[in-house]
């Protein structure tokens, strides 16, 4: 198959999940690296998941909650004990970028806990923007 082709392909199976996504009020695009240093029993789709959730809550009163679905978010987790949220928005002027949002923690290892402070601290970035 010609490289124009697969990638045409990608494009199509990408697309199709993303209309997916937002037919069931899937609140951003999200990625993550490292789950298993987050919570070794859940999948990174699911702590995906659950950012979301996390993230439209903190911006349920604010004018920001209409733009969640124009989201990318791209989660990174590290062994020493960060987490990491680059974090996209696009609108009709094209993609915007927010400054990377990061936790890190010293004296335990991640939990899910770090992840929802994580959501709580974007949703402020994109709230003082």
């Amino acid at each position: 198959m010609p490289r124009f082709a697969k990638a045409s392909a990608t494009a199509a199976v990408l697309l199709a999940s993303q209309l997916g996504c937002a037919a069931h009020a899937t609140p951003a695009r999200c990625t993550l690296t490292g789950a298993e240093l987050i919570a070794p029993d859940a999948s990174a789709e699911e702590l995906c998941q659950a950012f979301q959730q996390r993230l439209a809550k903190a911006l349920s009163n604010s004018s920001n909650l209409e733009q969640i679905e124009d989201l990318t978010v791209a989660l990174a987790a590290a062994k020493h004990g960060s987490i990491e949220a680059k974090v996209s928005l696009r609108s009709e002027q094209g993609v915007e970028t927010l400054p990377v949002v990061a936790i890190d923690v010293s004296d335990r290892s991640l939990a899910k806990r770090d992840l929802d402070g994580l959501a709580d601290a974007v949703a402020h970035v994109m709230s003082s923007r």
